[in-house]
């Protein structure tokens, strides 16, 4: 199993590489360094991976559709980004495009340490399994899973004469159903509004690293 480390020309390696082995070693895999190649070639880049002990890949771009094309073998179980080299947009192509879980390397090239999760649970049998390969990583490494649903505002569940009563038997029945078995036992926040850019269903959601 592999973890890729996404190398562009536009930020300094450290960062993504750090957190390329954090994420290797939360899911039990082999830290690979990929860099998406620009006219100026890839002998630093190659440097930089050889220096952090990463085994090294390069590919043409555009980023996008390089990412997208690596990321795709099973072998493959997540992708590390840079979030000072990956523009806000194109991380969340990334997200929609890639079927696996993608982490989102903080700026600093110290060692990251994963201590959260944040689970979105949409309601949807796609929504319930694309979340199993993140919980089989926390699982094990002590990490706090926190399970997150977003009402919209026109579609809050009805409650009548005991609205707390009901609300919790509704958020019980929720849980059961849409939730994978292991983190049924985690309390449900609850928000109102907007949940964001709708992803395409089944994809994996994003992982930060603190």
């Amino acid at each position: 199993m592999k973890v890729l480390g996404v190398m562009s020309d536009a930020a300094p390696p450290a960062p993504v590489l750090a957190a390329t082995r954090a994420a290797a070693a939360l899911f039990d895999a082999t830290p690979v360094a990929l860099h998406v190649r620009t006219a100026d070639g890839d002998e630093a880049a190659r440097g930089a991976a050889a220096d952090a002990g990463l085994a090294f890949r390069s590919c043409d771009g555009p980023l996008l559709d390089a990412v997208t094309l690596a990321a795709h073998p099973p072998d493959v179980v997540a992708v590390v980004l840079g979030s000072a080299d990956v523009p806000d947009l194109l991380t969340l192509q990334v997200v929609a495009g890639v079927d696996k879980p993608v982490v989102v390397a903080p700026p600093g090239g110290r060692q990251p340490a994963f201590r959260r999760i944040l689970v979105p649970l949409e309601g949807t049998e796609e929504g319930r399994d694309a979340i199993a390969d993140v919980l089989a990583a926390a699982r094990g490494h002590g990490i706090e899973v926190v399970v997150v649903h977003v009402h919209r505002a026109d579609a809050l569940p009805a409650v009548e004469d005991q609205p707390g009563h009901e609300f919790t038997a509704w958020t019980r029945e929720f849980m059961t159903r849409w939730a994978p078995a292991e983190i049924t036992k985690h309390p449900l926040e609850l928000r109102v509004g907007r949940p964001g850019p709708r992803r395409q269903q089944g994809k994996r959601a994003p992982i930060s690293s603190s």
